[in-house]
């Protein structure tokens, strides 16, 4: 067995078995730089069976910095607002902080839910990340929500809120939401 990084969140990882046919065994595979990870083209050996998450197979993905930029603007348009940034807590929450660090994004940012321990894990696991230190300067710029009292200072105030769960499905993002509909400059953006 072999395993290679996959890049997709810090830890990732593809499997390559070798027997009398070998096998590639991986998840998402993330085949560009993020703010979170650097990405080093994998030498993968000759492989006789693929088996891999295909859930955009069938098309590709927009221009990352396009996105990123229409993705930033919108943000500065709800300045003063309620942004609510629904992520997962694993890779996608920290990637969010550091993509809004990296735009001068300086409104009060908050972190709501599992994502705050999962950074703190992240960052234990330092050599993943392609800068550990601004992952690092950007936690401390964020304010920790841990409280329903806290989440109802911080839909009264407005700011950025990066909270689980990604899918909508459940957890702090529940509560943003209901509350973002009686807010008069609010809004949602799926990442």
């Amino acid at each position: 067995a072999q395993i290679f990084p996959a890049y997709h969140i810090p830890g990732s990882a593809s499997i390559h078995l070798r027997g009398s046919k070998s096998v590639l065994y991986t998840g998402d595979i993330t085949t560009a730089r993020t703010h979170l990870l650097e990405y080093k083209k994998n030498d993968y050996p000759k492989t006789d069976i693929l088996i891999t998450e295909t859930t955009y197979s069938d098309g590709d993905h927009p221009d990352r910095r396009e996105e990123e930029q229409r993705f930033i603007e919108k943000i500065r348009e709800y300045r003063g607002g309620l942004v609510v940034l629904p992520s997962f807590a694993v890779g996608r929450a920290q990637e969010l902080l550091l993509m809004l660090k990296s735009h001068g994004i300086k409104q009060d940012i908050y972190l709501d839910g599992m994502a705050q321990k999962a950074a703190d894990i992240i960052l234990y696991h330092k050599e993943e990340l392609r800068d550990p230190r601004a992952l690092k300067e950007a936690m401390r710029s964020v304010q920790f929500v841990r409280t329903k009292q806290q989440r109802n200072k911080v839909v009264k105030r407005g700011g950025i809120v990066i909270t689980t769960s990604g899918m909508l499905s459940g957890g702090p993002v529940c509560y943003y939401v209901k509350k973002a509909k009686d807010f008069q400059d609010a809004c949602l953006l799926l990442t």
